[in-house]
């Protein structure tokens, strides 16, 4: 079956081209960057604070963190401890992100996201 036609919508393609430049994208982030993908711990949450447990993978290391927000602050630790020399910006990276997605829910009262999952250039 040939692909689909664009239907004269403004910015539209077909689903073919679509698919291969959302791959050709992935491939160029999977070699290189970080990713950084947090779950918000249900458990541990309140309406005041927002507690993330999750990954930071590179190329060459995985870090397990955690990242405590609240409106007024920040926290983020290592679950394991790592040798790496880029750790601690690899962390401090993560709780600038966490911070940014969940402070202003907390503020206003509303659910802090479910789930963080970013990706990064390496600095």
């Amino acid at each position: 079956m040939p692909p689909r036609e664009a239907s004269g919508g403004r910015g539209r393609r077909d689903d073919a081209s679509a698919g291969a430049e959302v791959a050709e994208e992935v491939a160029e982030h999977s070699g290189s960057g970080v990713r950084f993908q947090l779950l918000l711990d249900h458990a541990r949450s309140t309406r005041e604070r927002a507690v993330y447990r999750g990954v930071v993978s590179t190329v060459g290391e995985e870090l397990a963190i955690e990242v405590v927000v609240t409106a007024a602050a920040t926290e983020a630790e290592l679950l394991v401890h790592s040798e790496s020399p880029t750790s601690g910006a690899l962390v401090a990276k993560a709780a600038a992100l966490v911070r940014a997605a969940a402070r202003g829910p907390l503020l206003e009262g509303l659910p802090p996201p479910r789930r963080i999952h970013r990706w990064r250039a390496r600095d």
